[in-house]
């Protein structure tokens, strides 16, 4: 689900070939010349940091077949790697920006295949679910890596709780992998995991929210089975169902990061006292229909 926290990029070409990357709320920016980095703040940190960037401009400058450098600033309404699909919004705006500098039109399936190339550095192996509704906006049902349909965007009062806890997707991924190889069980979990999403969808179509949120929750404990989840998550999760939340359960990799709570909309202000309560950071969200959309500035 696309919610109303925005991940903006303002891009414009350069006389060189040099690719200069801002990103002043994560407090790094340098530019690329070749394969050289350069820091103009944050120091070499900025290097890894920017690395993902500068994969997906390159690949959408030889895609769209430009002879020119860029500059690139990002602004983020999102926490960036907590598990609320800012690595991807970044992406998919990124090659909207330069699209829309060559004129060049790209479809949608496009610009979600070219954003991955950054979400692989980032992911290892992405499902593309995170690039998809970054550039479609509104609900979708996701299979075996593929669209499956959008649905009719519901009502749905959400908070997020953020633990602060950066984490690696890529790491969690091995891990769960690693559980998998080692516990026949774990296919049963999984199973399980797919039959609440499906079961989910029917809850959305339905428009039965008390039942979504409850498979929600479910849904967290499966997760908890598959050693993705944290104290600090199940904190979240419990102070959030605690507090009137009609389901709750941690969003993205697990690991750290993010949870979700949906609710009535009269409980949302005690939600996020609770999840402020249990040292958190509440964050009231909105789904919204709007994918990547393009302005120009004169």
């Amino acid at each position: 689900m696309a919610i109303d926290r925005r991940v903006s990029v303002y891009a414009s070409p350069r006389r060189d070939l040099r690719i200069r990357i801002l990103a002043p709320d994560i407090g790094v920016s340098g530019y690329f010349e070749r394969q050289d980095y350069f820091p103009l703040t944050g120091g070499e940190l900025g290097h890894q940091q920017l690395l993902p960037v500068l994969s997906v401009c390159r690949s959408t400058i030889n895609e769209l077949g430009m002879n020119t450098g860029l500059d690139v600033e990002i602004r983020s309404e999102l926490p960036m790697g907590v598990g609320l699909g800012s690595s991807a919004a970044l992406s998919v705006a990124a090659v909207t920006a330069i699209d829309a500098i060559a004129e060049a039109g790209l479809t949608q399936d496009k610009i979600v295949e070219l954003s991955m190339n950054s979400e692989r550095l980032i992911h290892g192996t992405p499902s593309g679910i995170d690039s998809t509704v970054a550039t479609l906006g509104g609900i979708i049902i996701f299979e075996q890596r593929n669209l499956v349909e959008r649905l009719r965007l519901p009502e749905i009062p959400t908070v997020v709780g953020n633990t602060g806890i950066q984490r690696l997707t890529g790491r969690l991924i091995g891990d769960v992998r690693k559980r998998l190889n080692s516990f026949s069980c774990i296919d049963k979990v999984i199973d399980a995991i797919a039959d609440v999403a499906v079961q989910g969808r029917s809850a959305l179509i339905d428009g039965d929210l008390l039942r979504m949120g409850e498979l929600m929750t479910i849904n967290h404990g499966l997760l908890w089975a598959l050693g993705v989840s944290t104290p600090e998550l199940d904190r979240l999760v419990n102070s959030s169902l605690k507090a009137g939340a009609v389901g709750a359960k941690l969003t993205g990799a697990g690991g750290g990061g993010c949870m979700i709570a949906v609710c009535r909309k009269q409980d949302v202000p005690s939600i996020s006292h609770a999840i402020a309560q249990s040292q958190g950071y509440p964050l009231e969200v909105r789904p919204s229909e709007k994918g990547v959309i393009v302005t120009k500035e004169t």
